[in-house]
């Protein structure tokens, strides 16, 4: 029950991955990442092919599947597409995994009609989409891992409206109109909340619905599985108070530099990149955190736009790394045509950076000058205020030497636990 009153659809593209490899549409495909199946194709997937299976587990199953070797850059682009779609749609959309969501909607009406743009809108791709409509995330989601399993086994899922067939582009879509029916029909195993082991126990306790879960008191639940007692308790009755959060777009520092008229010279492209890398640098430190991926988009005078984009090995935040990634990104640009009007760097997949340092609290004034001792006096005596009785406190008695000086400008609050008076 959501007591919001809006409506929950889960999402999830199986073959979205596979979709992207150069393969017919009509061959049964996995990618494959240590082993294991991270996606499959539509074909795949009807054939019984389930993601996270093993290789053995996939050619016992599908014998003639082909398998790929995973590669993220082949993926990311489809994945941002399809996420940027739903956004488009609803502003809270909370992404699982690349190829899996959640969104919230306002009703089934415009529940029904978004996923149908939304499969439209992917058109020149080939998977099976596969969405589960409900007031929930807990009954959305059963309700899609239940269809998949009907789907695998031949069976239609009760409730289930299949359209096939935009460019390849399958949809089935399972809306649950009533809840309480359905979750008393619902097996345990598809309690995809509660942890496998309390699901193999309740199976071994002779508990195979959540019809049955439904009749044992909270009292023995609780008795028997502590806190997660409780929340099967509320689940089995439609209580699911995980709302959908609004995770995407996910945060990213944006910086723009405008050239006057237009431009192609290196030079001038070279200064204006380096001006804004440090702008976006600033706001990274501002924060404490460095970025782990980069997108440089070009406008030129003729109305093209050009992006180029890298993931860090690493998050960086220094200006002169992402200067010399920036430049490197509009260096791999084919068919620089005509000359540039704007620059527009984005950071994204940001974090705390390793070895990051919490800005000195300096005043307006010491932001001017250069002198080591007025910035360390500031600094002391404004984390003595900040810090009282547990910070190093100036005094007329201050030694200290040019070393332990050194190390102070560094880590102001490295020596929090003394008290020099």
């Amino acid at each position: 029950m959501n007591r919001s009153g809006s409506i929950v659809a889960f999402i999830d593209l199986a073959g979205l991955y596979a979709a992207c490899e150069s393969y017919d549409v009509n061959t049964p495909l996995a990618v494959l990442k240590d082993g294991v199946c991270l996606d499959v194709s539509r074909k795949a997937y009807c054939s019984g092919v389930r993601m996270n299976m093993t290789r053995r587990q996939a050619l016992l199953i599908c014998p003639n599947i082909v398998f790929a070797k995973y590669c993220e850059g082949k993926y990311t682009a489809s994945s941002r597409r399809f996420l940027d779609i739903l956004y488009n749609h609803s502003p809270v959309v909370e992404p699982i995994s690349p190829n899996q969501a959640f969104v919230r909607l306002s009703g089934n009406a415009d529940a029904e009609a978004t996923l149908q743009a939304t499969r439209a809108e992917l058109s020149g791709l080939s998977f099976l989409m596969l969405a589960g409509v409900a007031s929930s995330k807990f009954v959305s989601r059963a309700a899609t891992v239940q269809m998949a399993d009907q789907i695998s086994m031949g069976q239609g899922a009760e409730g289930m409206e299949e359209v096939s067939g935009i460019d390849g582009v399958s949809l089935c879509l399972a809306v649950v109109r009533n809840e309480k029916e359905f979750l008393e029909r619902l097996r345990v195993s598809y309690l995809w909340k509660v942890p496998q082991e309390v699901q193999l126990k309740l199976e071994a306790l002779g508990i195979k619905t959540v019809e049955e879960i439904s009749r044992v008191p909270k009292v023995k639940l609780v008795e028997q599985f502590g806190r997660v007692g409780g929340e099967i308790h509320d689940l089995v009755r439609g209580i699911d108070n995980d709302y959908v959060k609004q995770a995407y777009p996910p945060p990213e520092v944006v910086g723009r530099v405008s050239f006057d008229g237009s431009t192609d010279s290196t030079e001038v492209i070279k200064r204006g990149l380096e001006v804004v890398c440090f702008r976006v640098s600033g706001e990274l430190r501002s924060r404490g955190c460095g970025a782990g991926s980069i997108r440089v988009e070009v406008a030129l005078e003729n109305g093209e736009r050009l992006t180029a984009s890298r993931v860090f090995p690493f998050r960086k935040s220094s200006p002169i790394a992402l200067k010399t990634v920036a430049w490197a990104c509009f260096s791999s640009m084919p068919g620089i045509s005509a000359p540039v009007e704007e620059i527009v760097i984005s950071v994204g997949e940001l974090g705390k950076a390793e070895g990051a340092q919490i800005p000195l609290p300096l005043g307006p004034a010491d932001m001017n000058t250069r002198v080591p001792a007025r910035r360390l006096e500031y600094a002391v005596v404004s984390l003595s205020n900040r810090y009282s009785g547990d910070a190093v406190t100036r005094g007329s008695n201050l030694k200290t030497s040019r070393r332990e000086e050194l190390l102070s400008l560094w880590d102001p609050i490295r020596a929090k636990s003394r008290s020099i008076k």
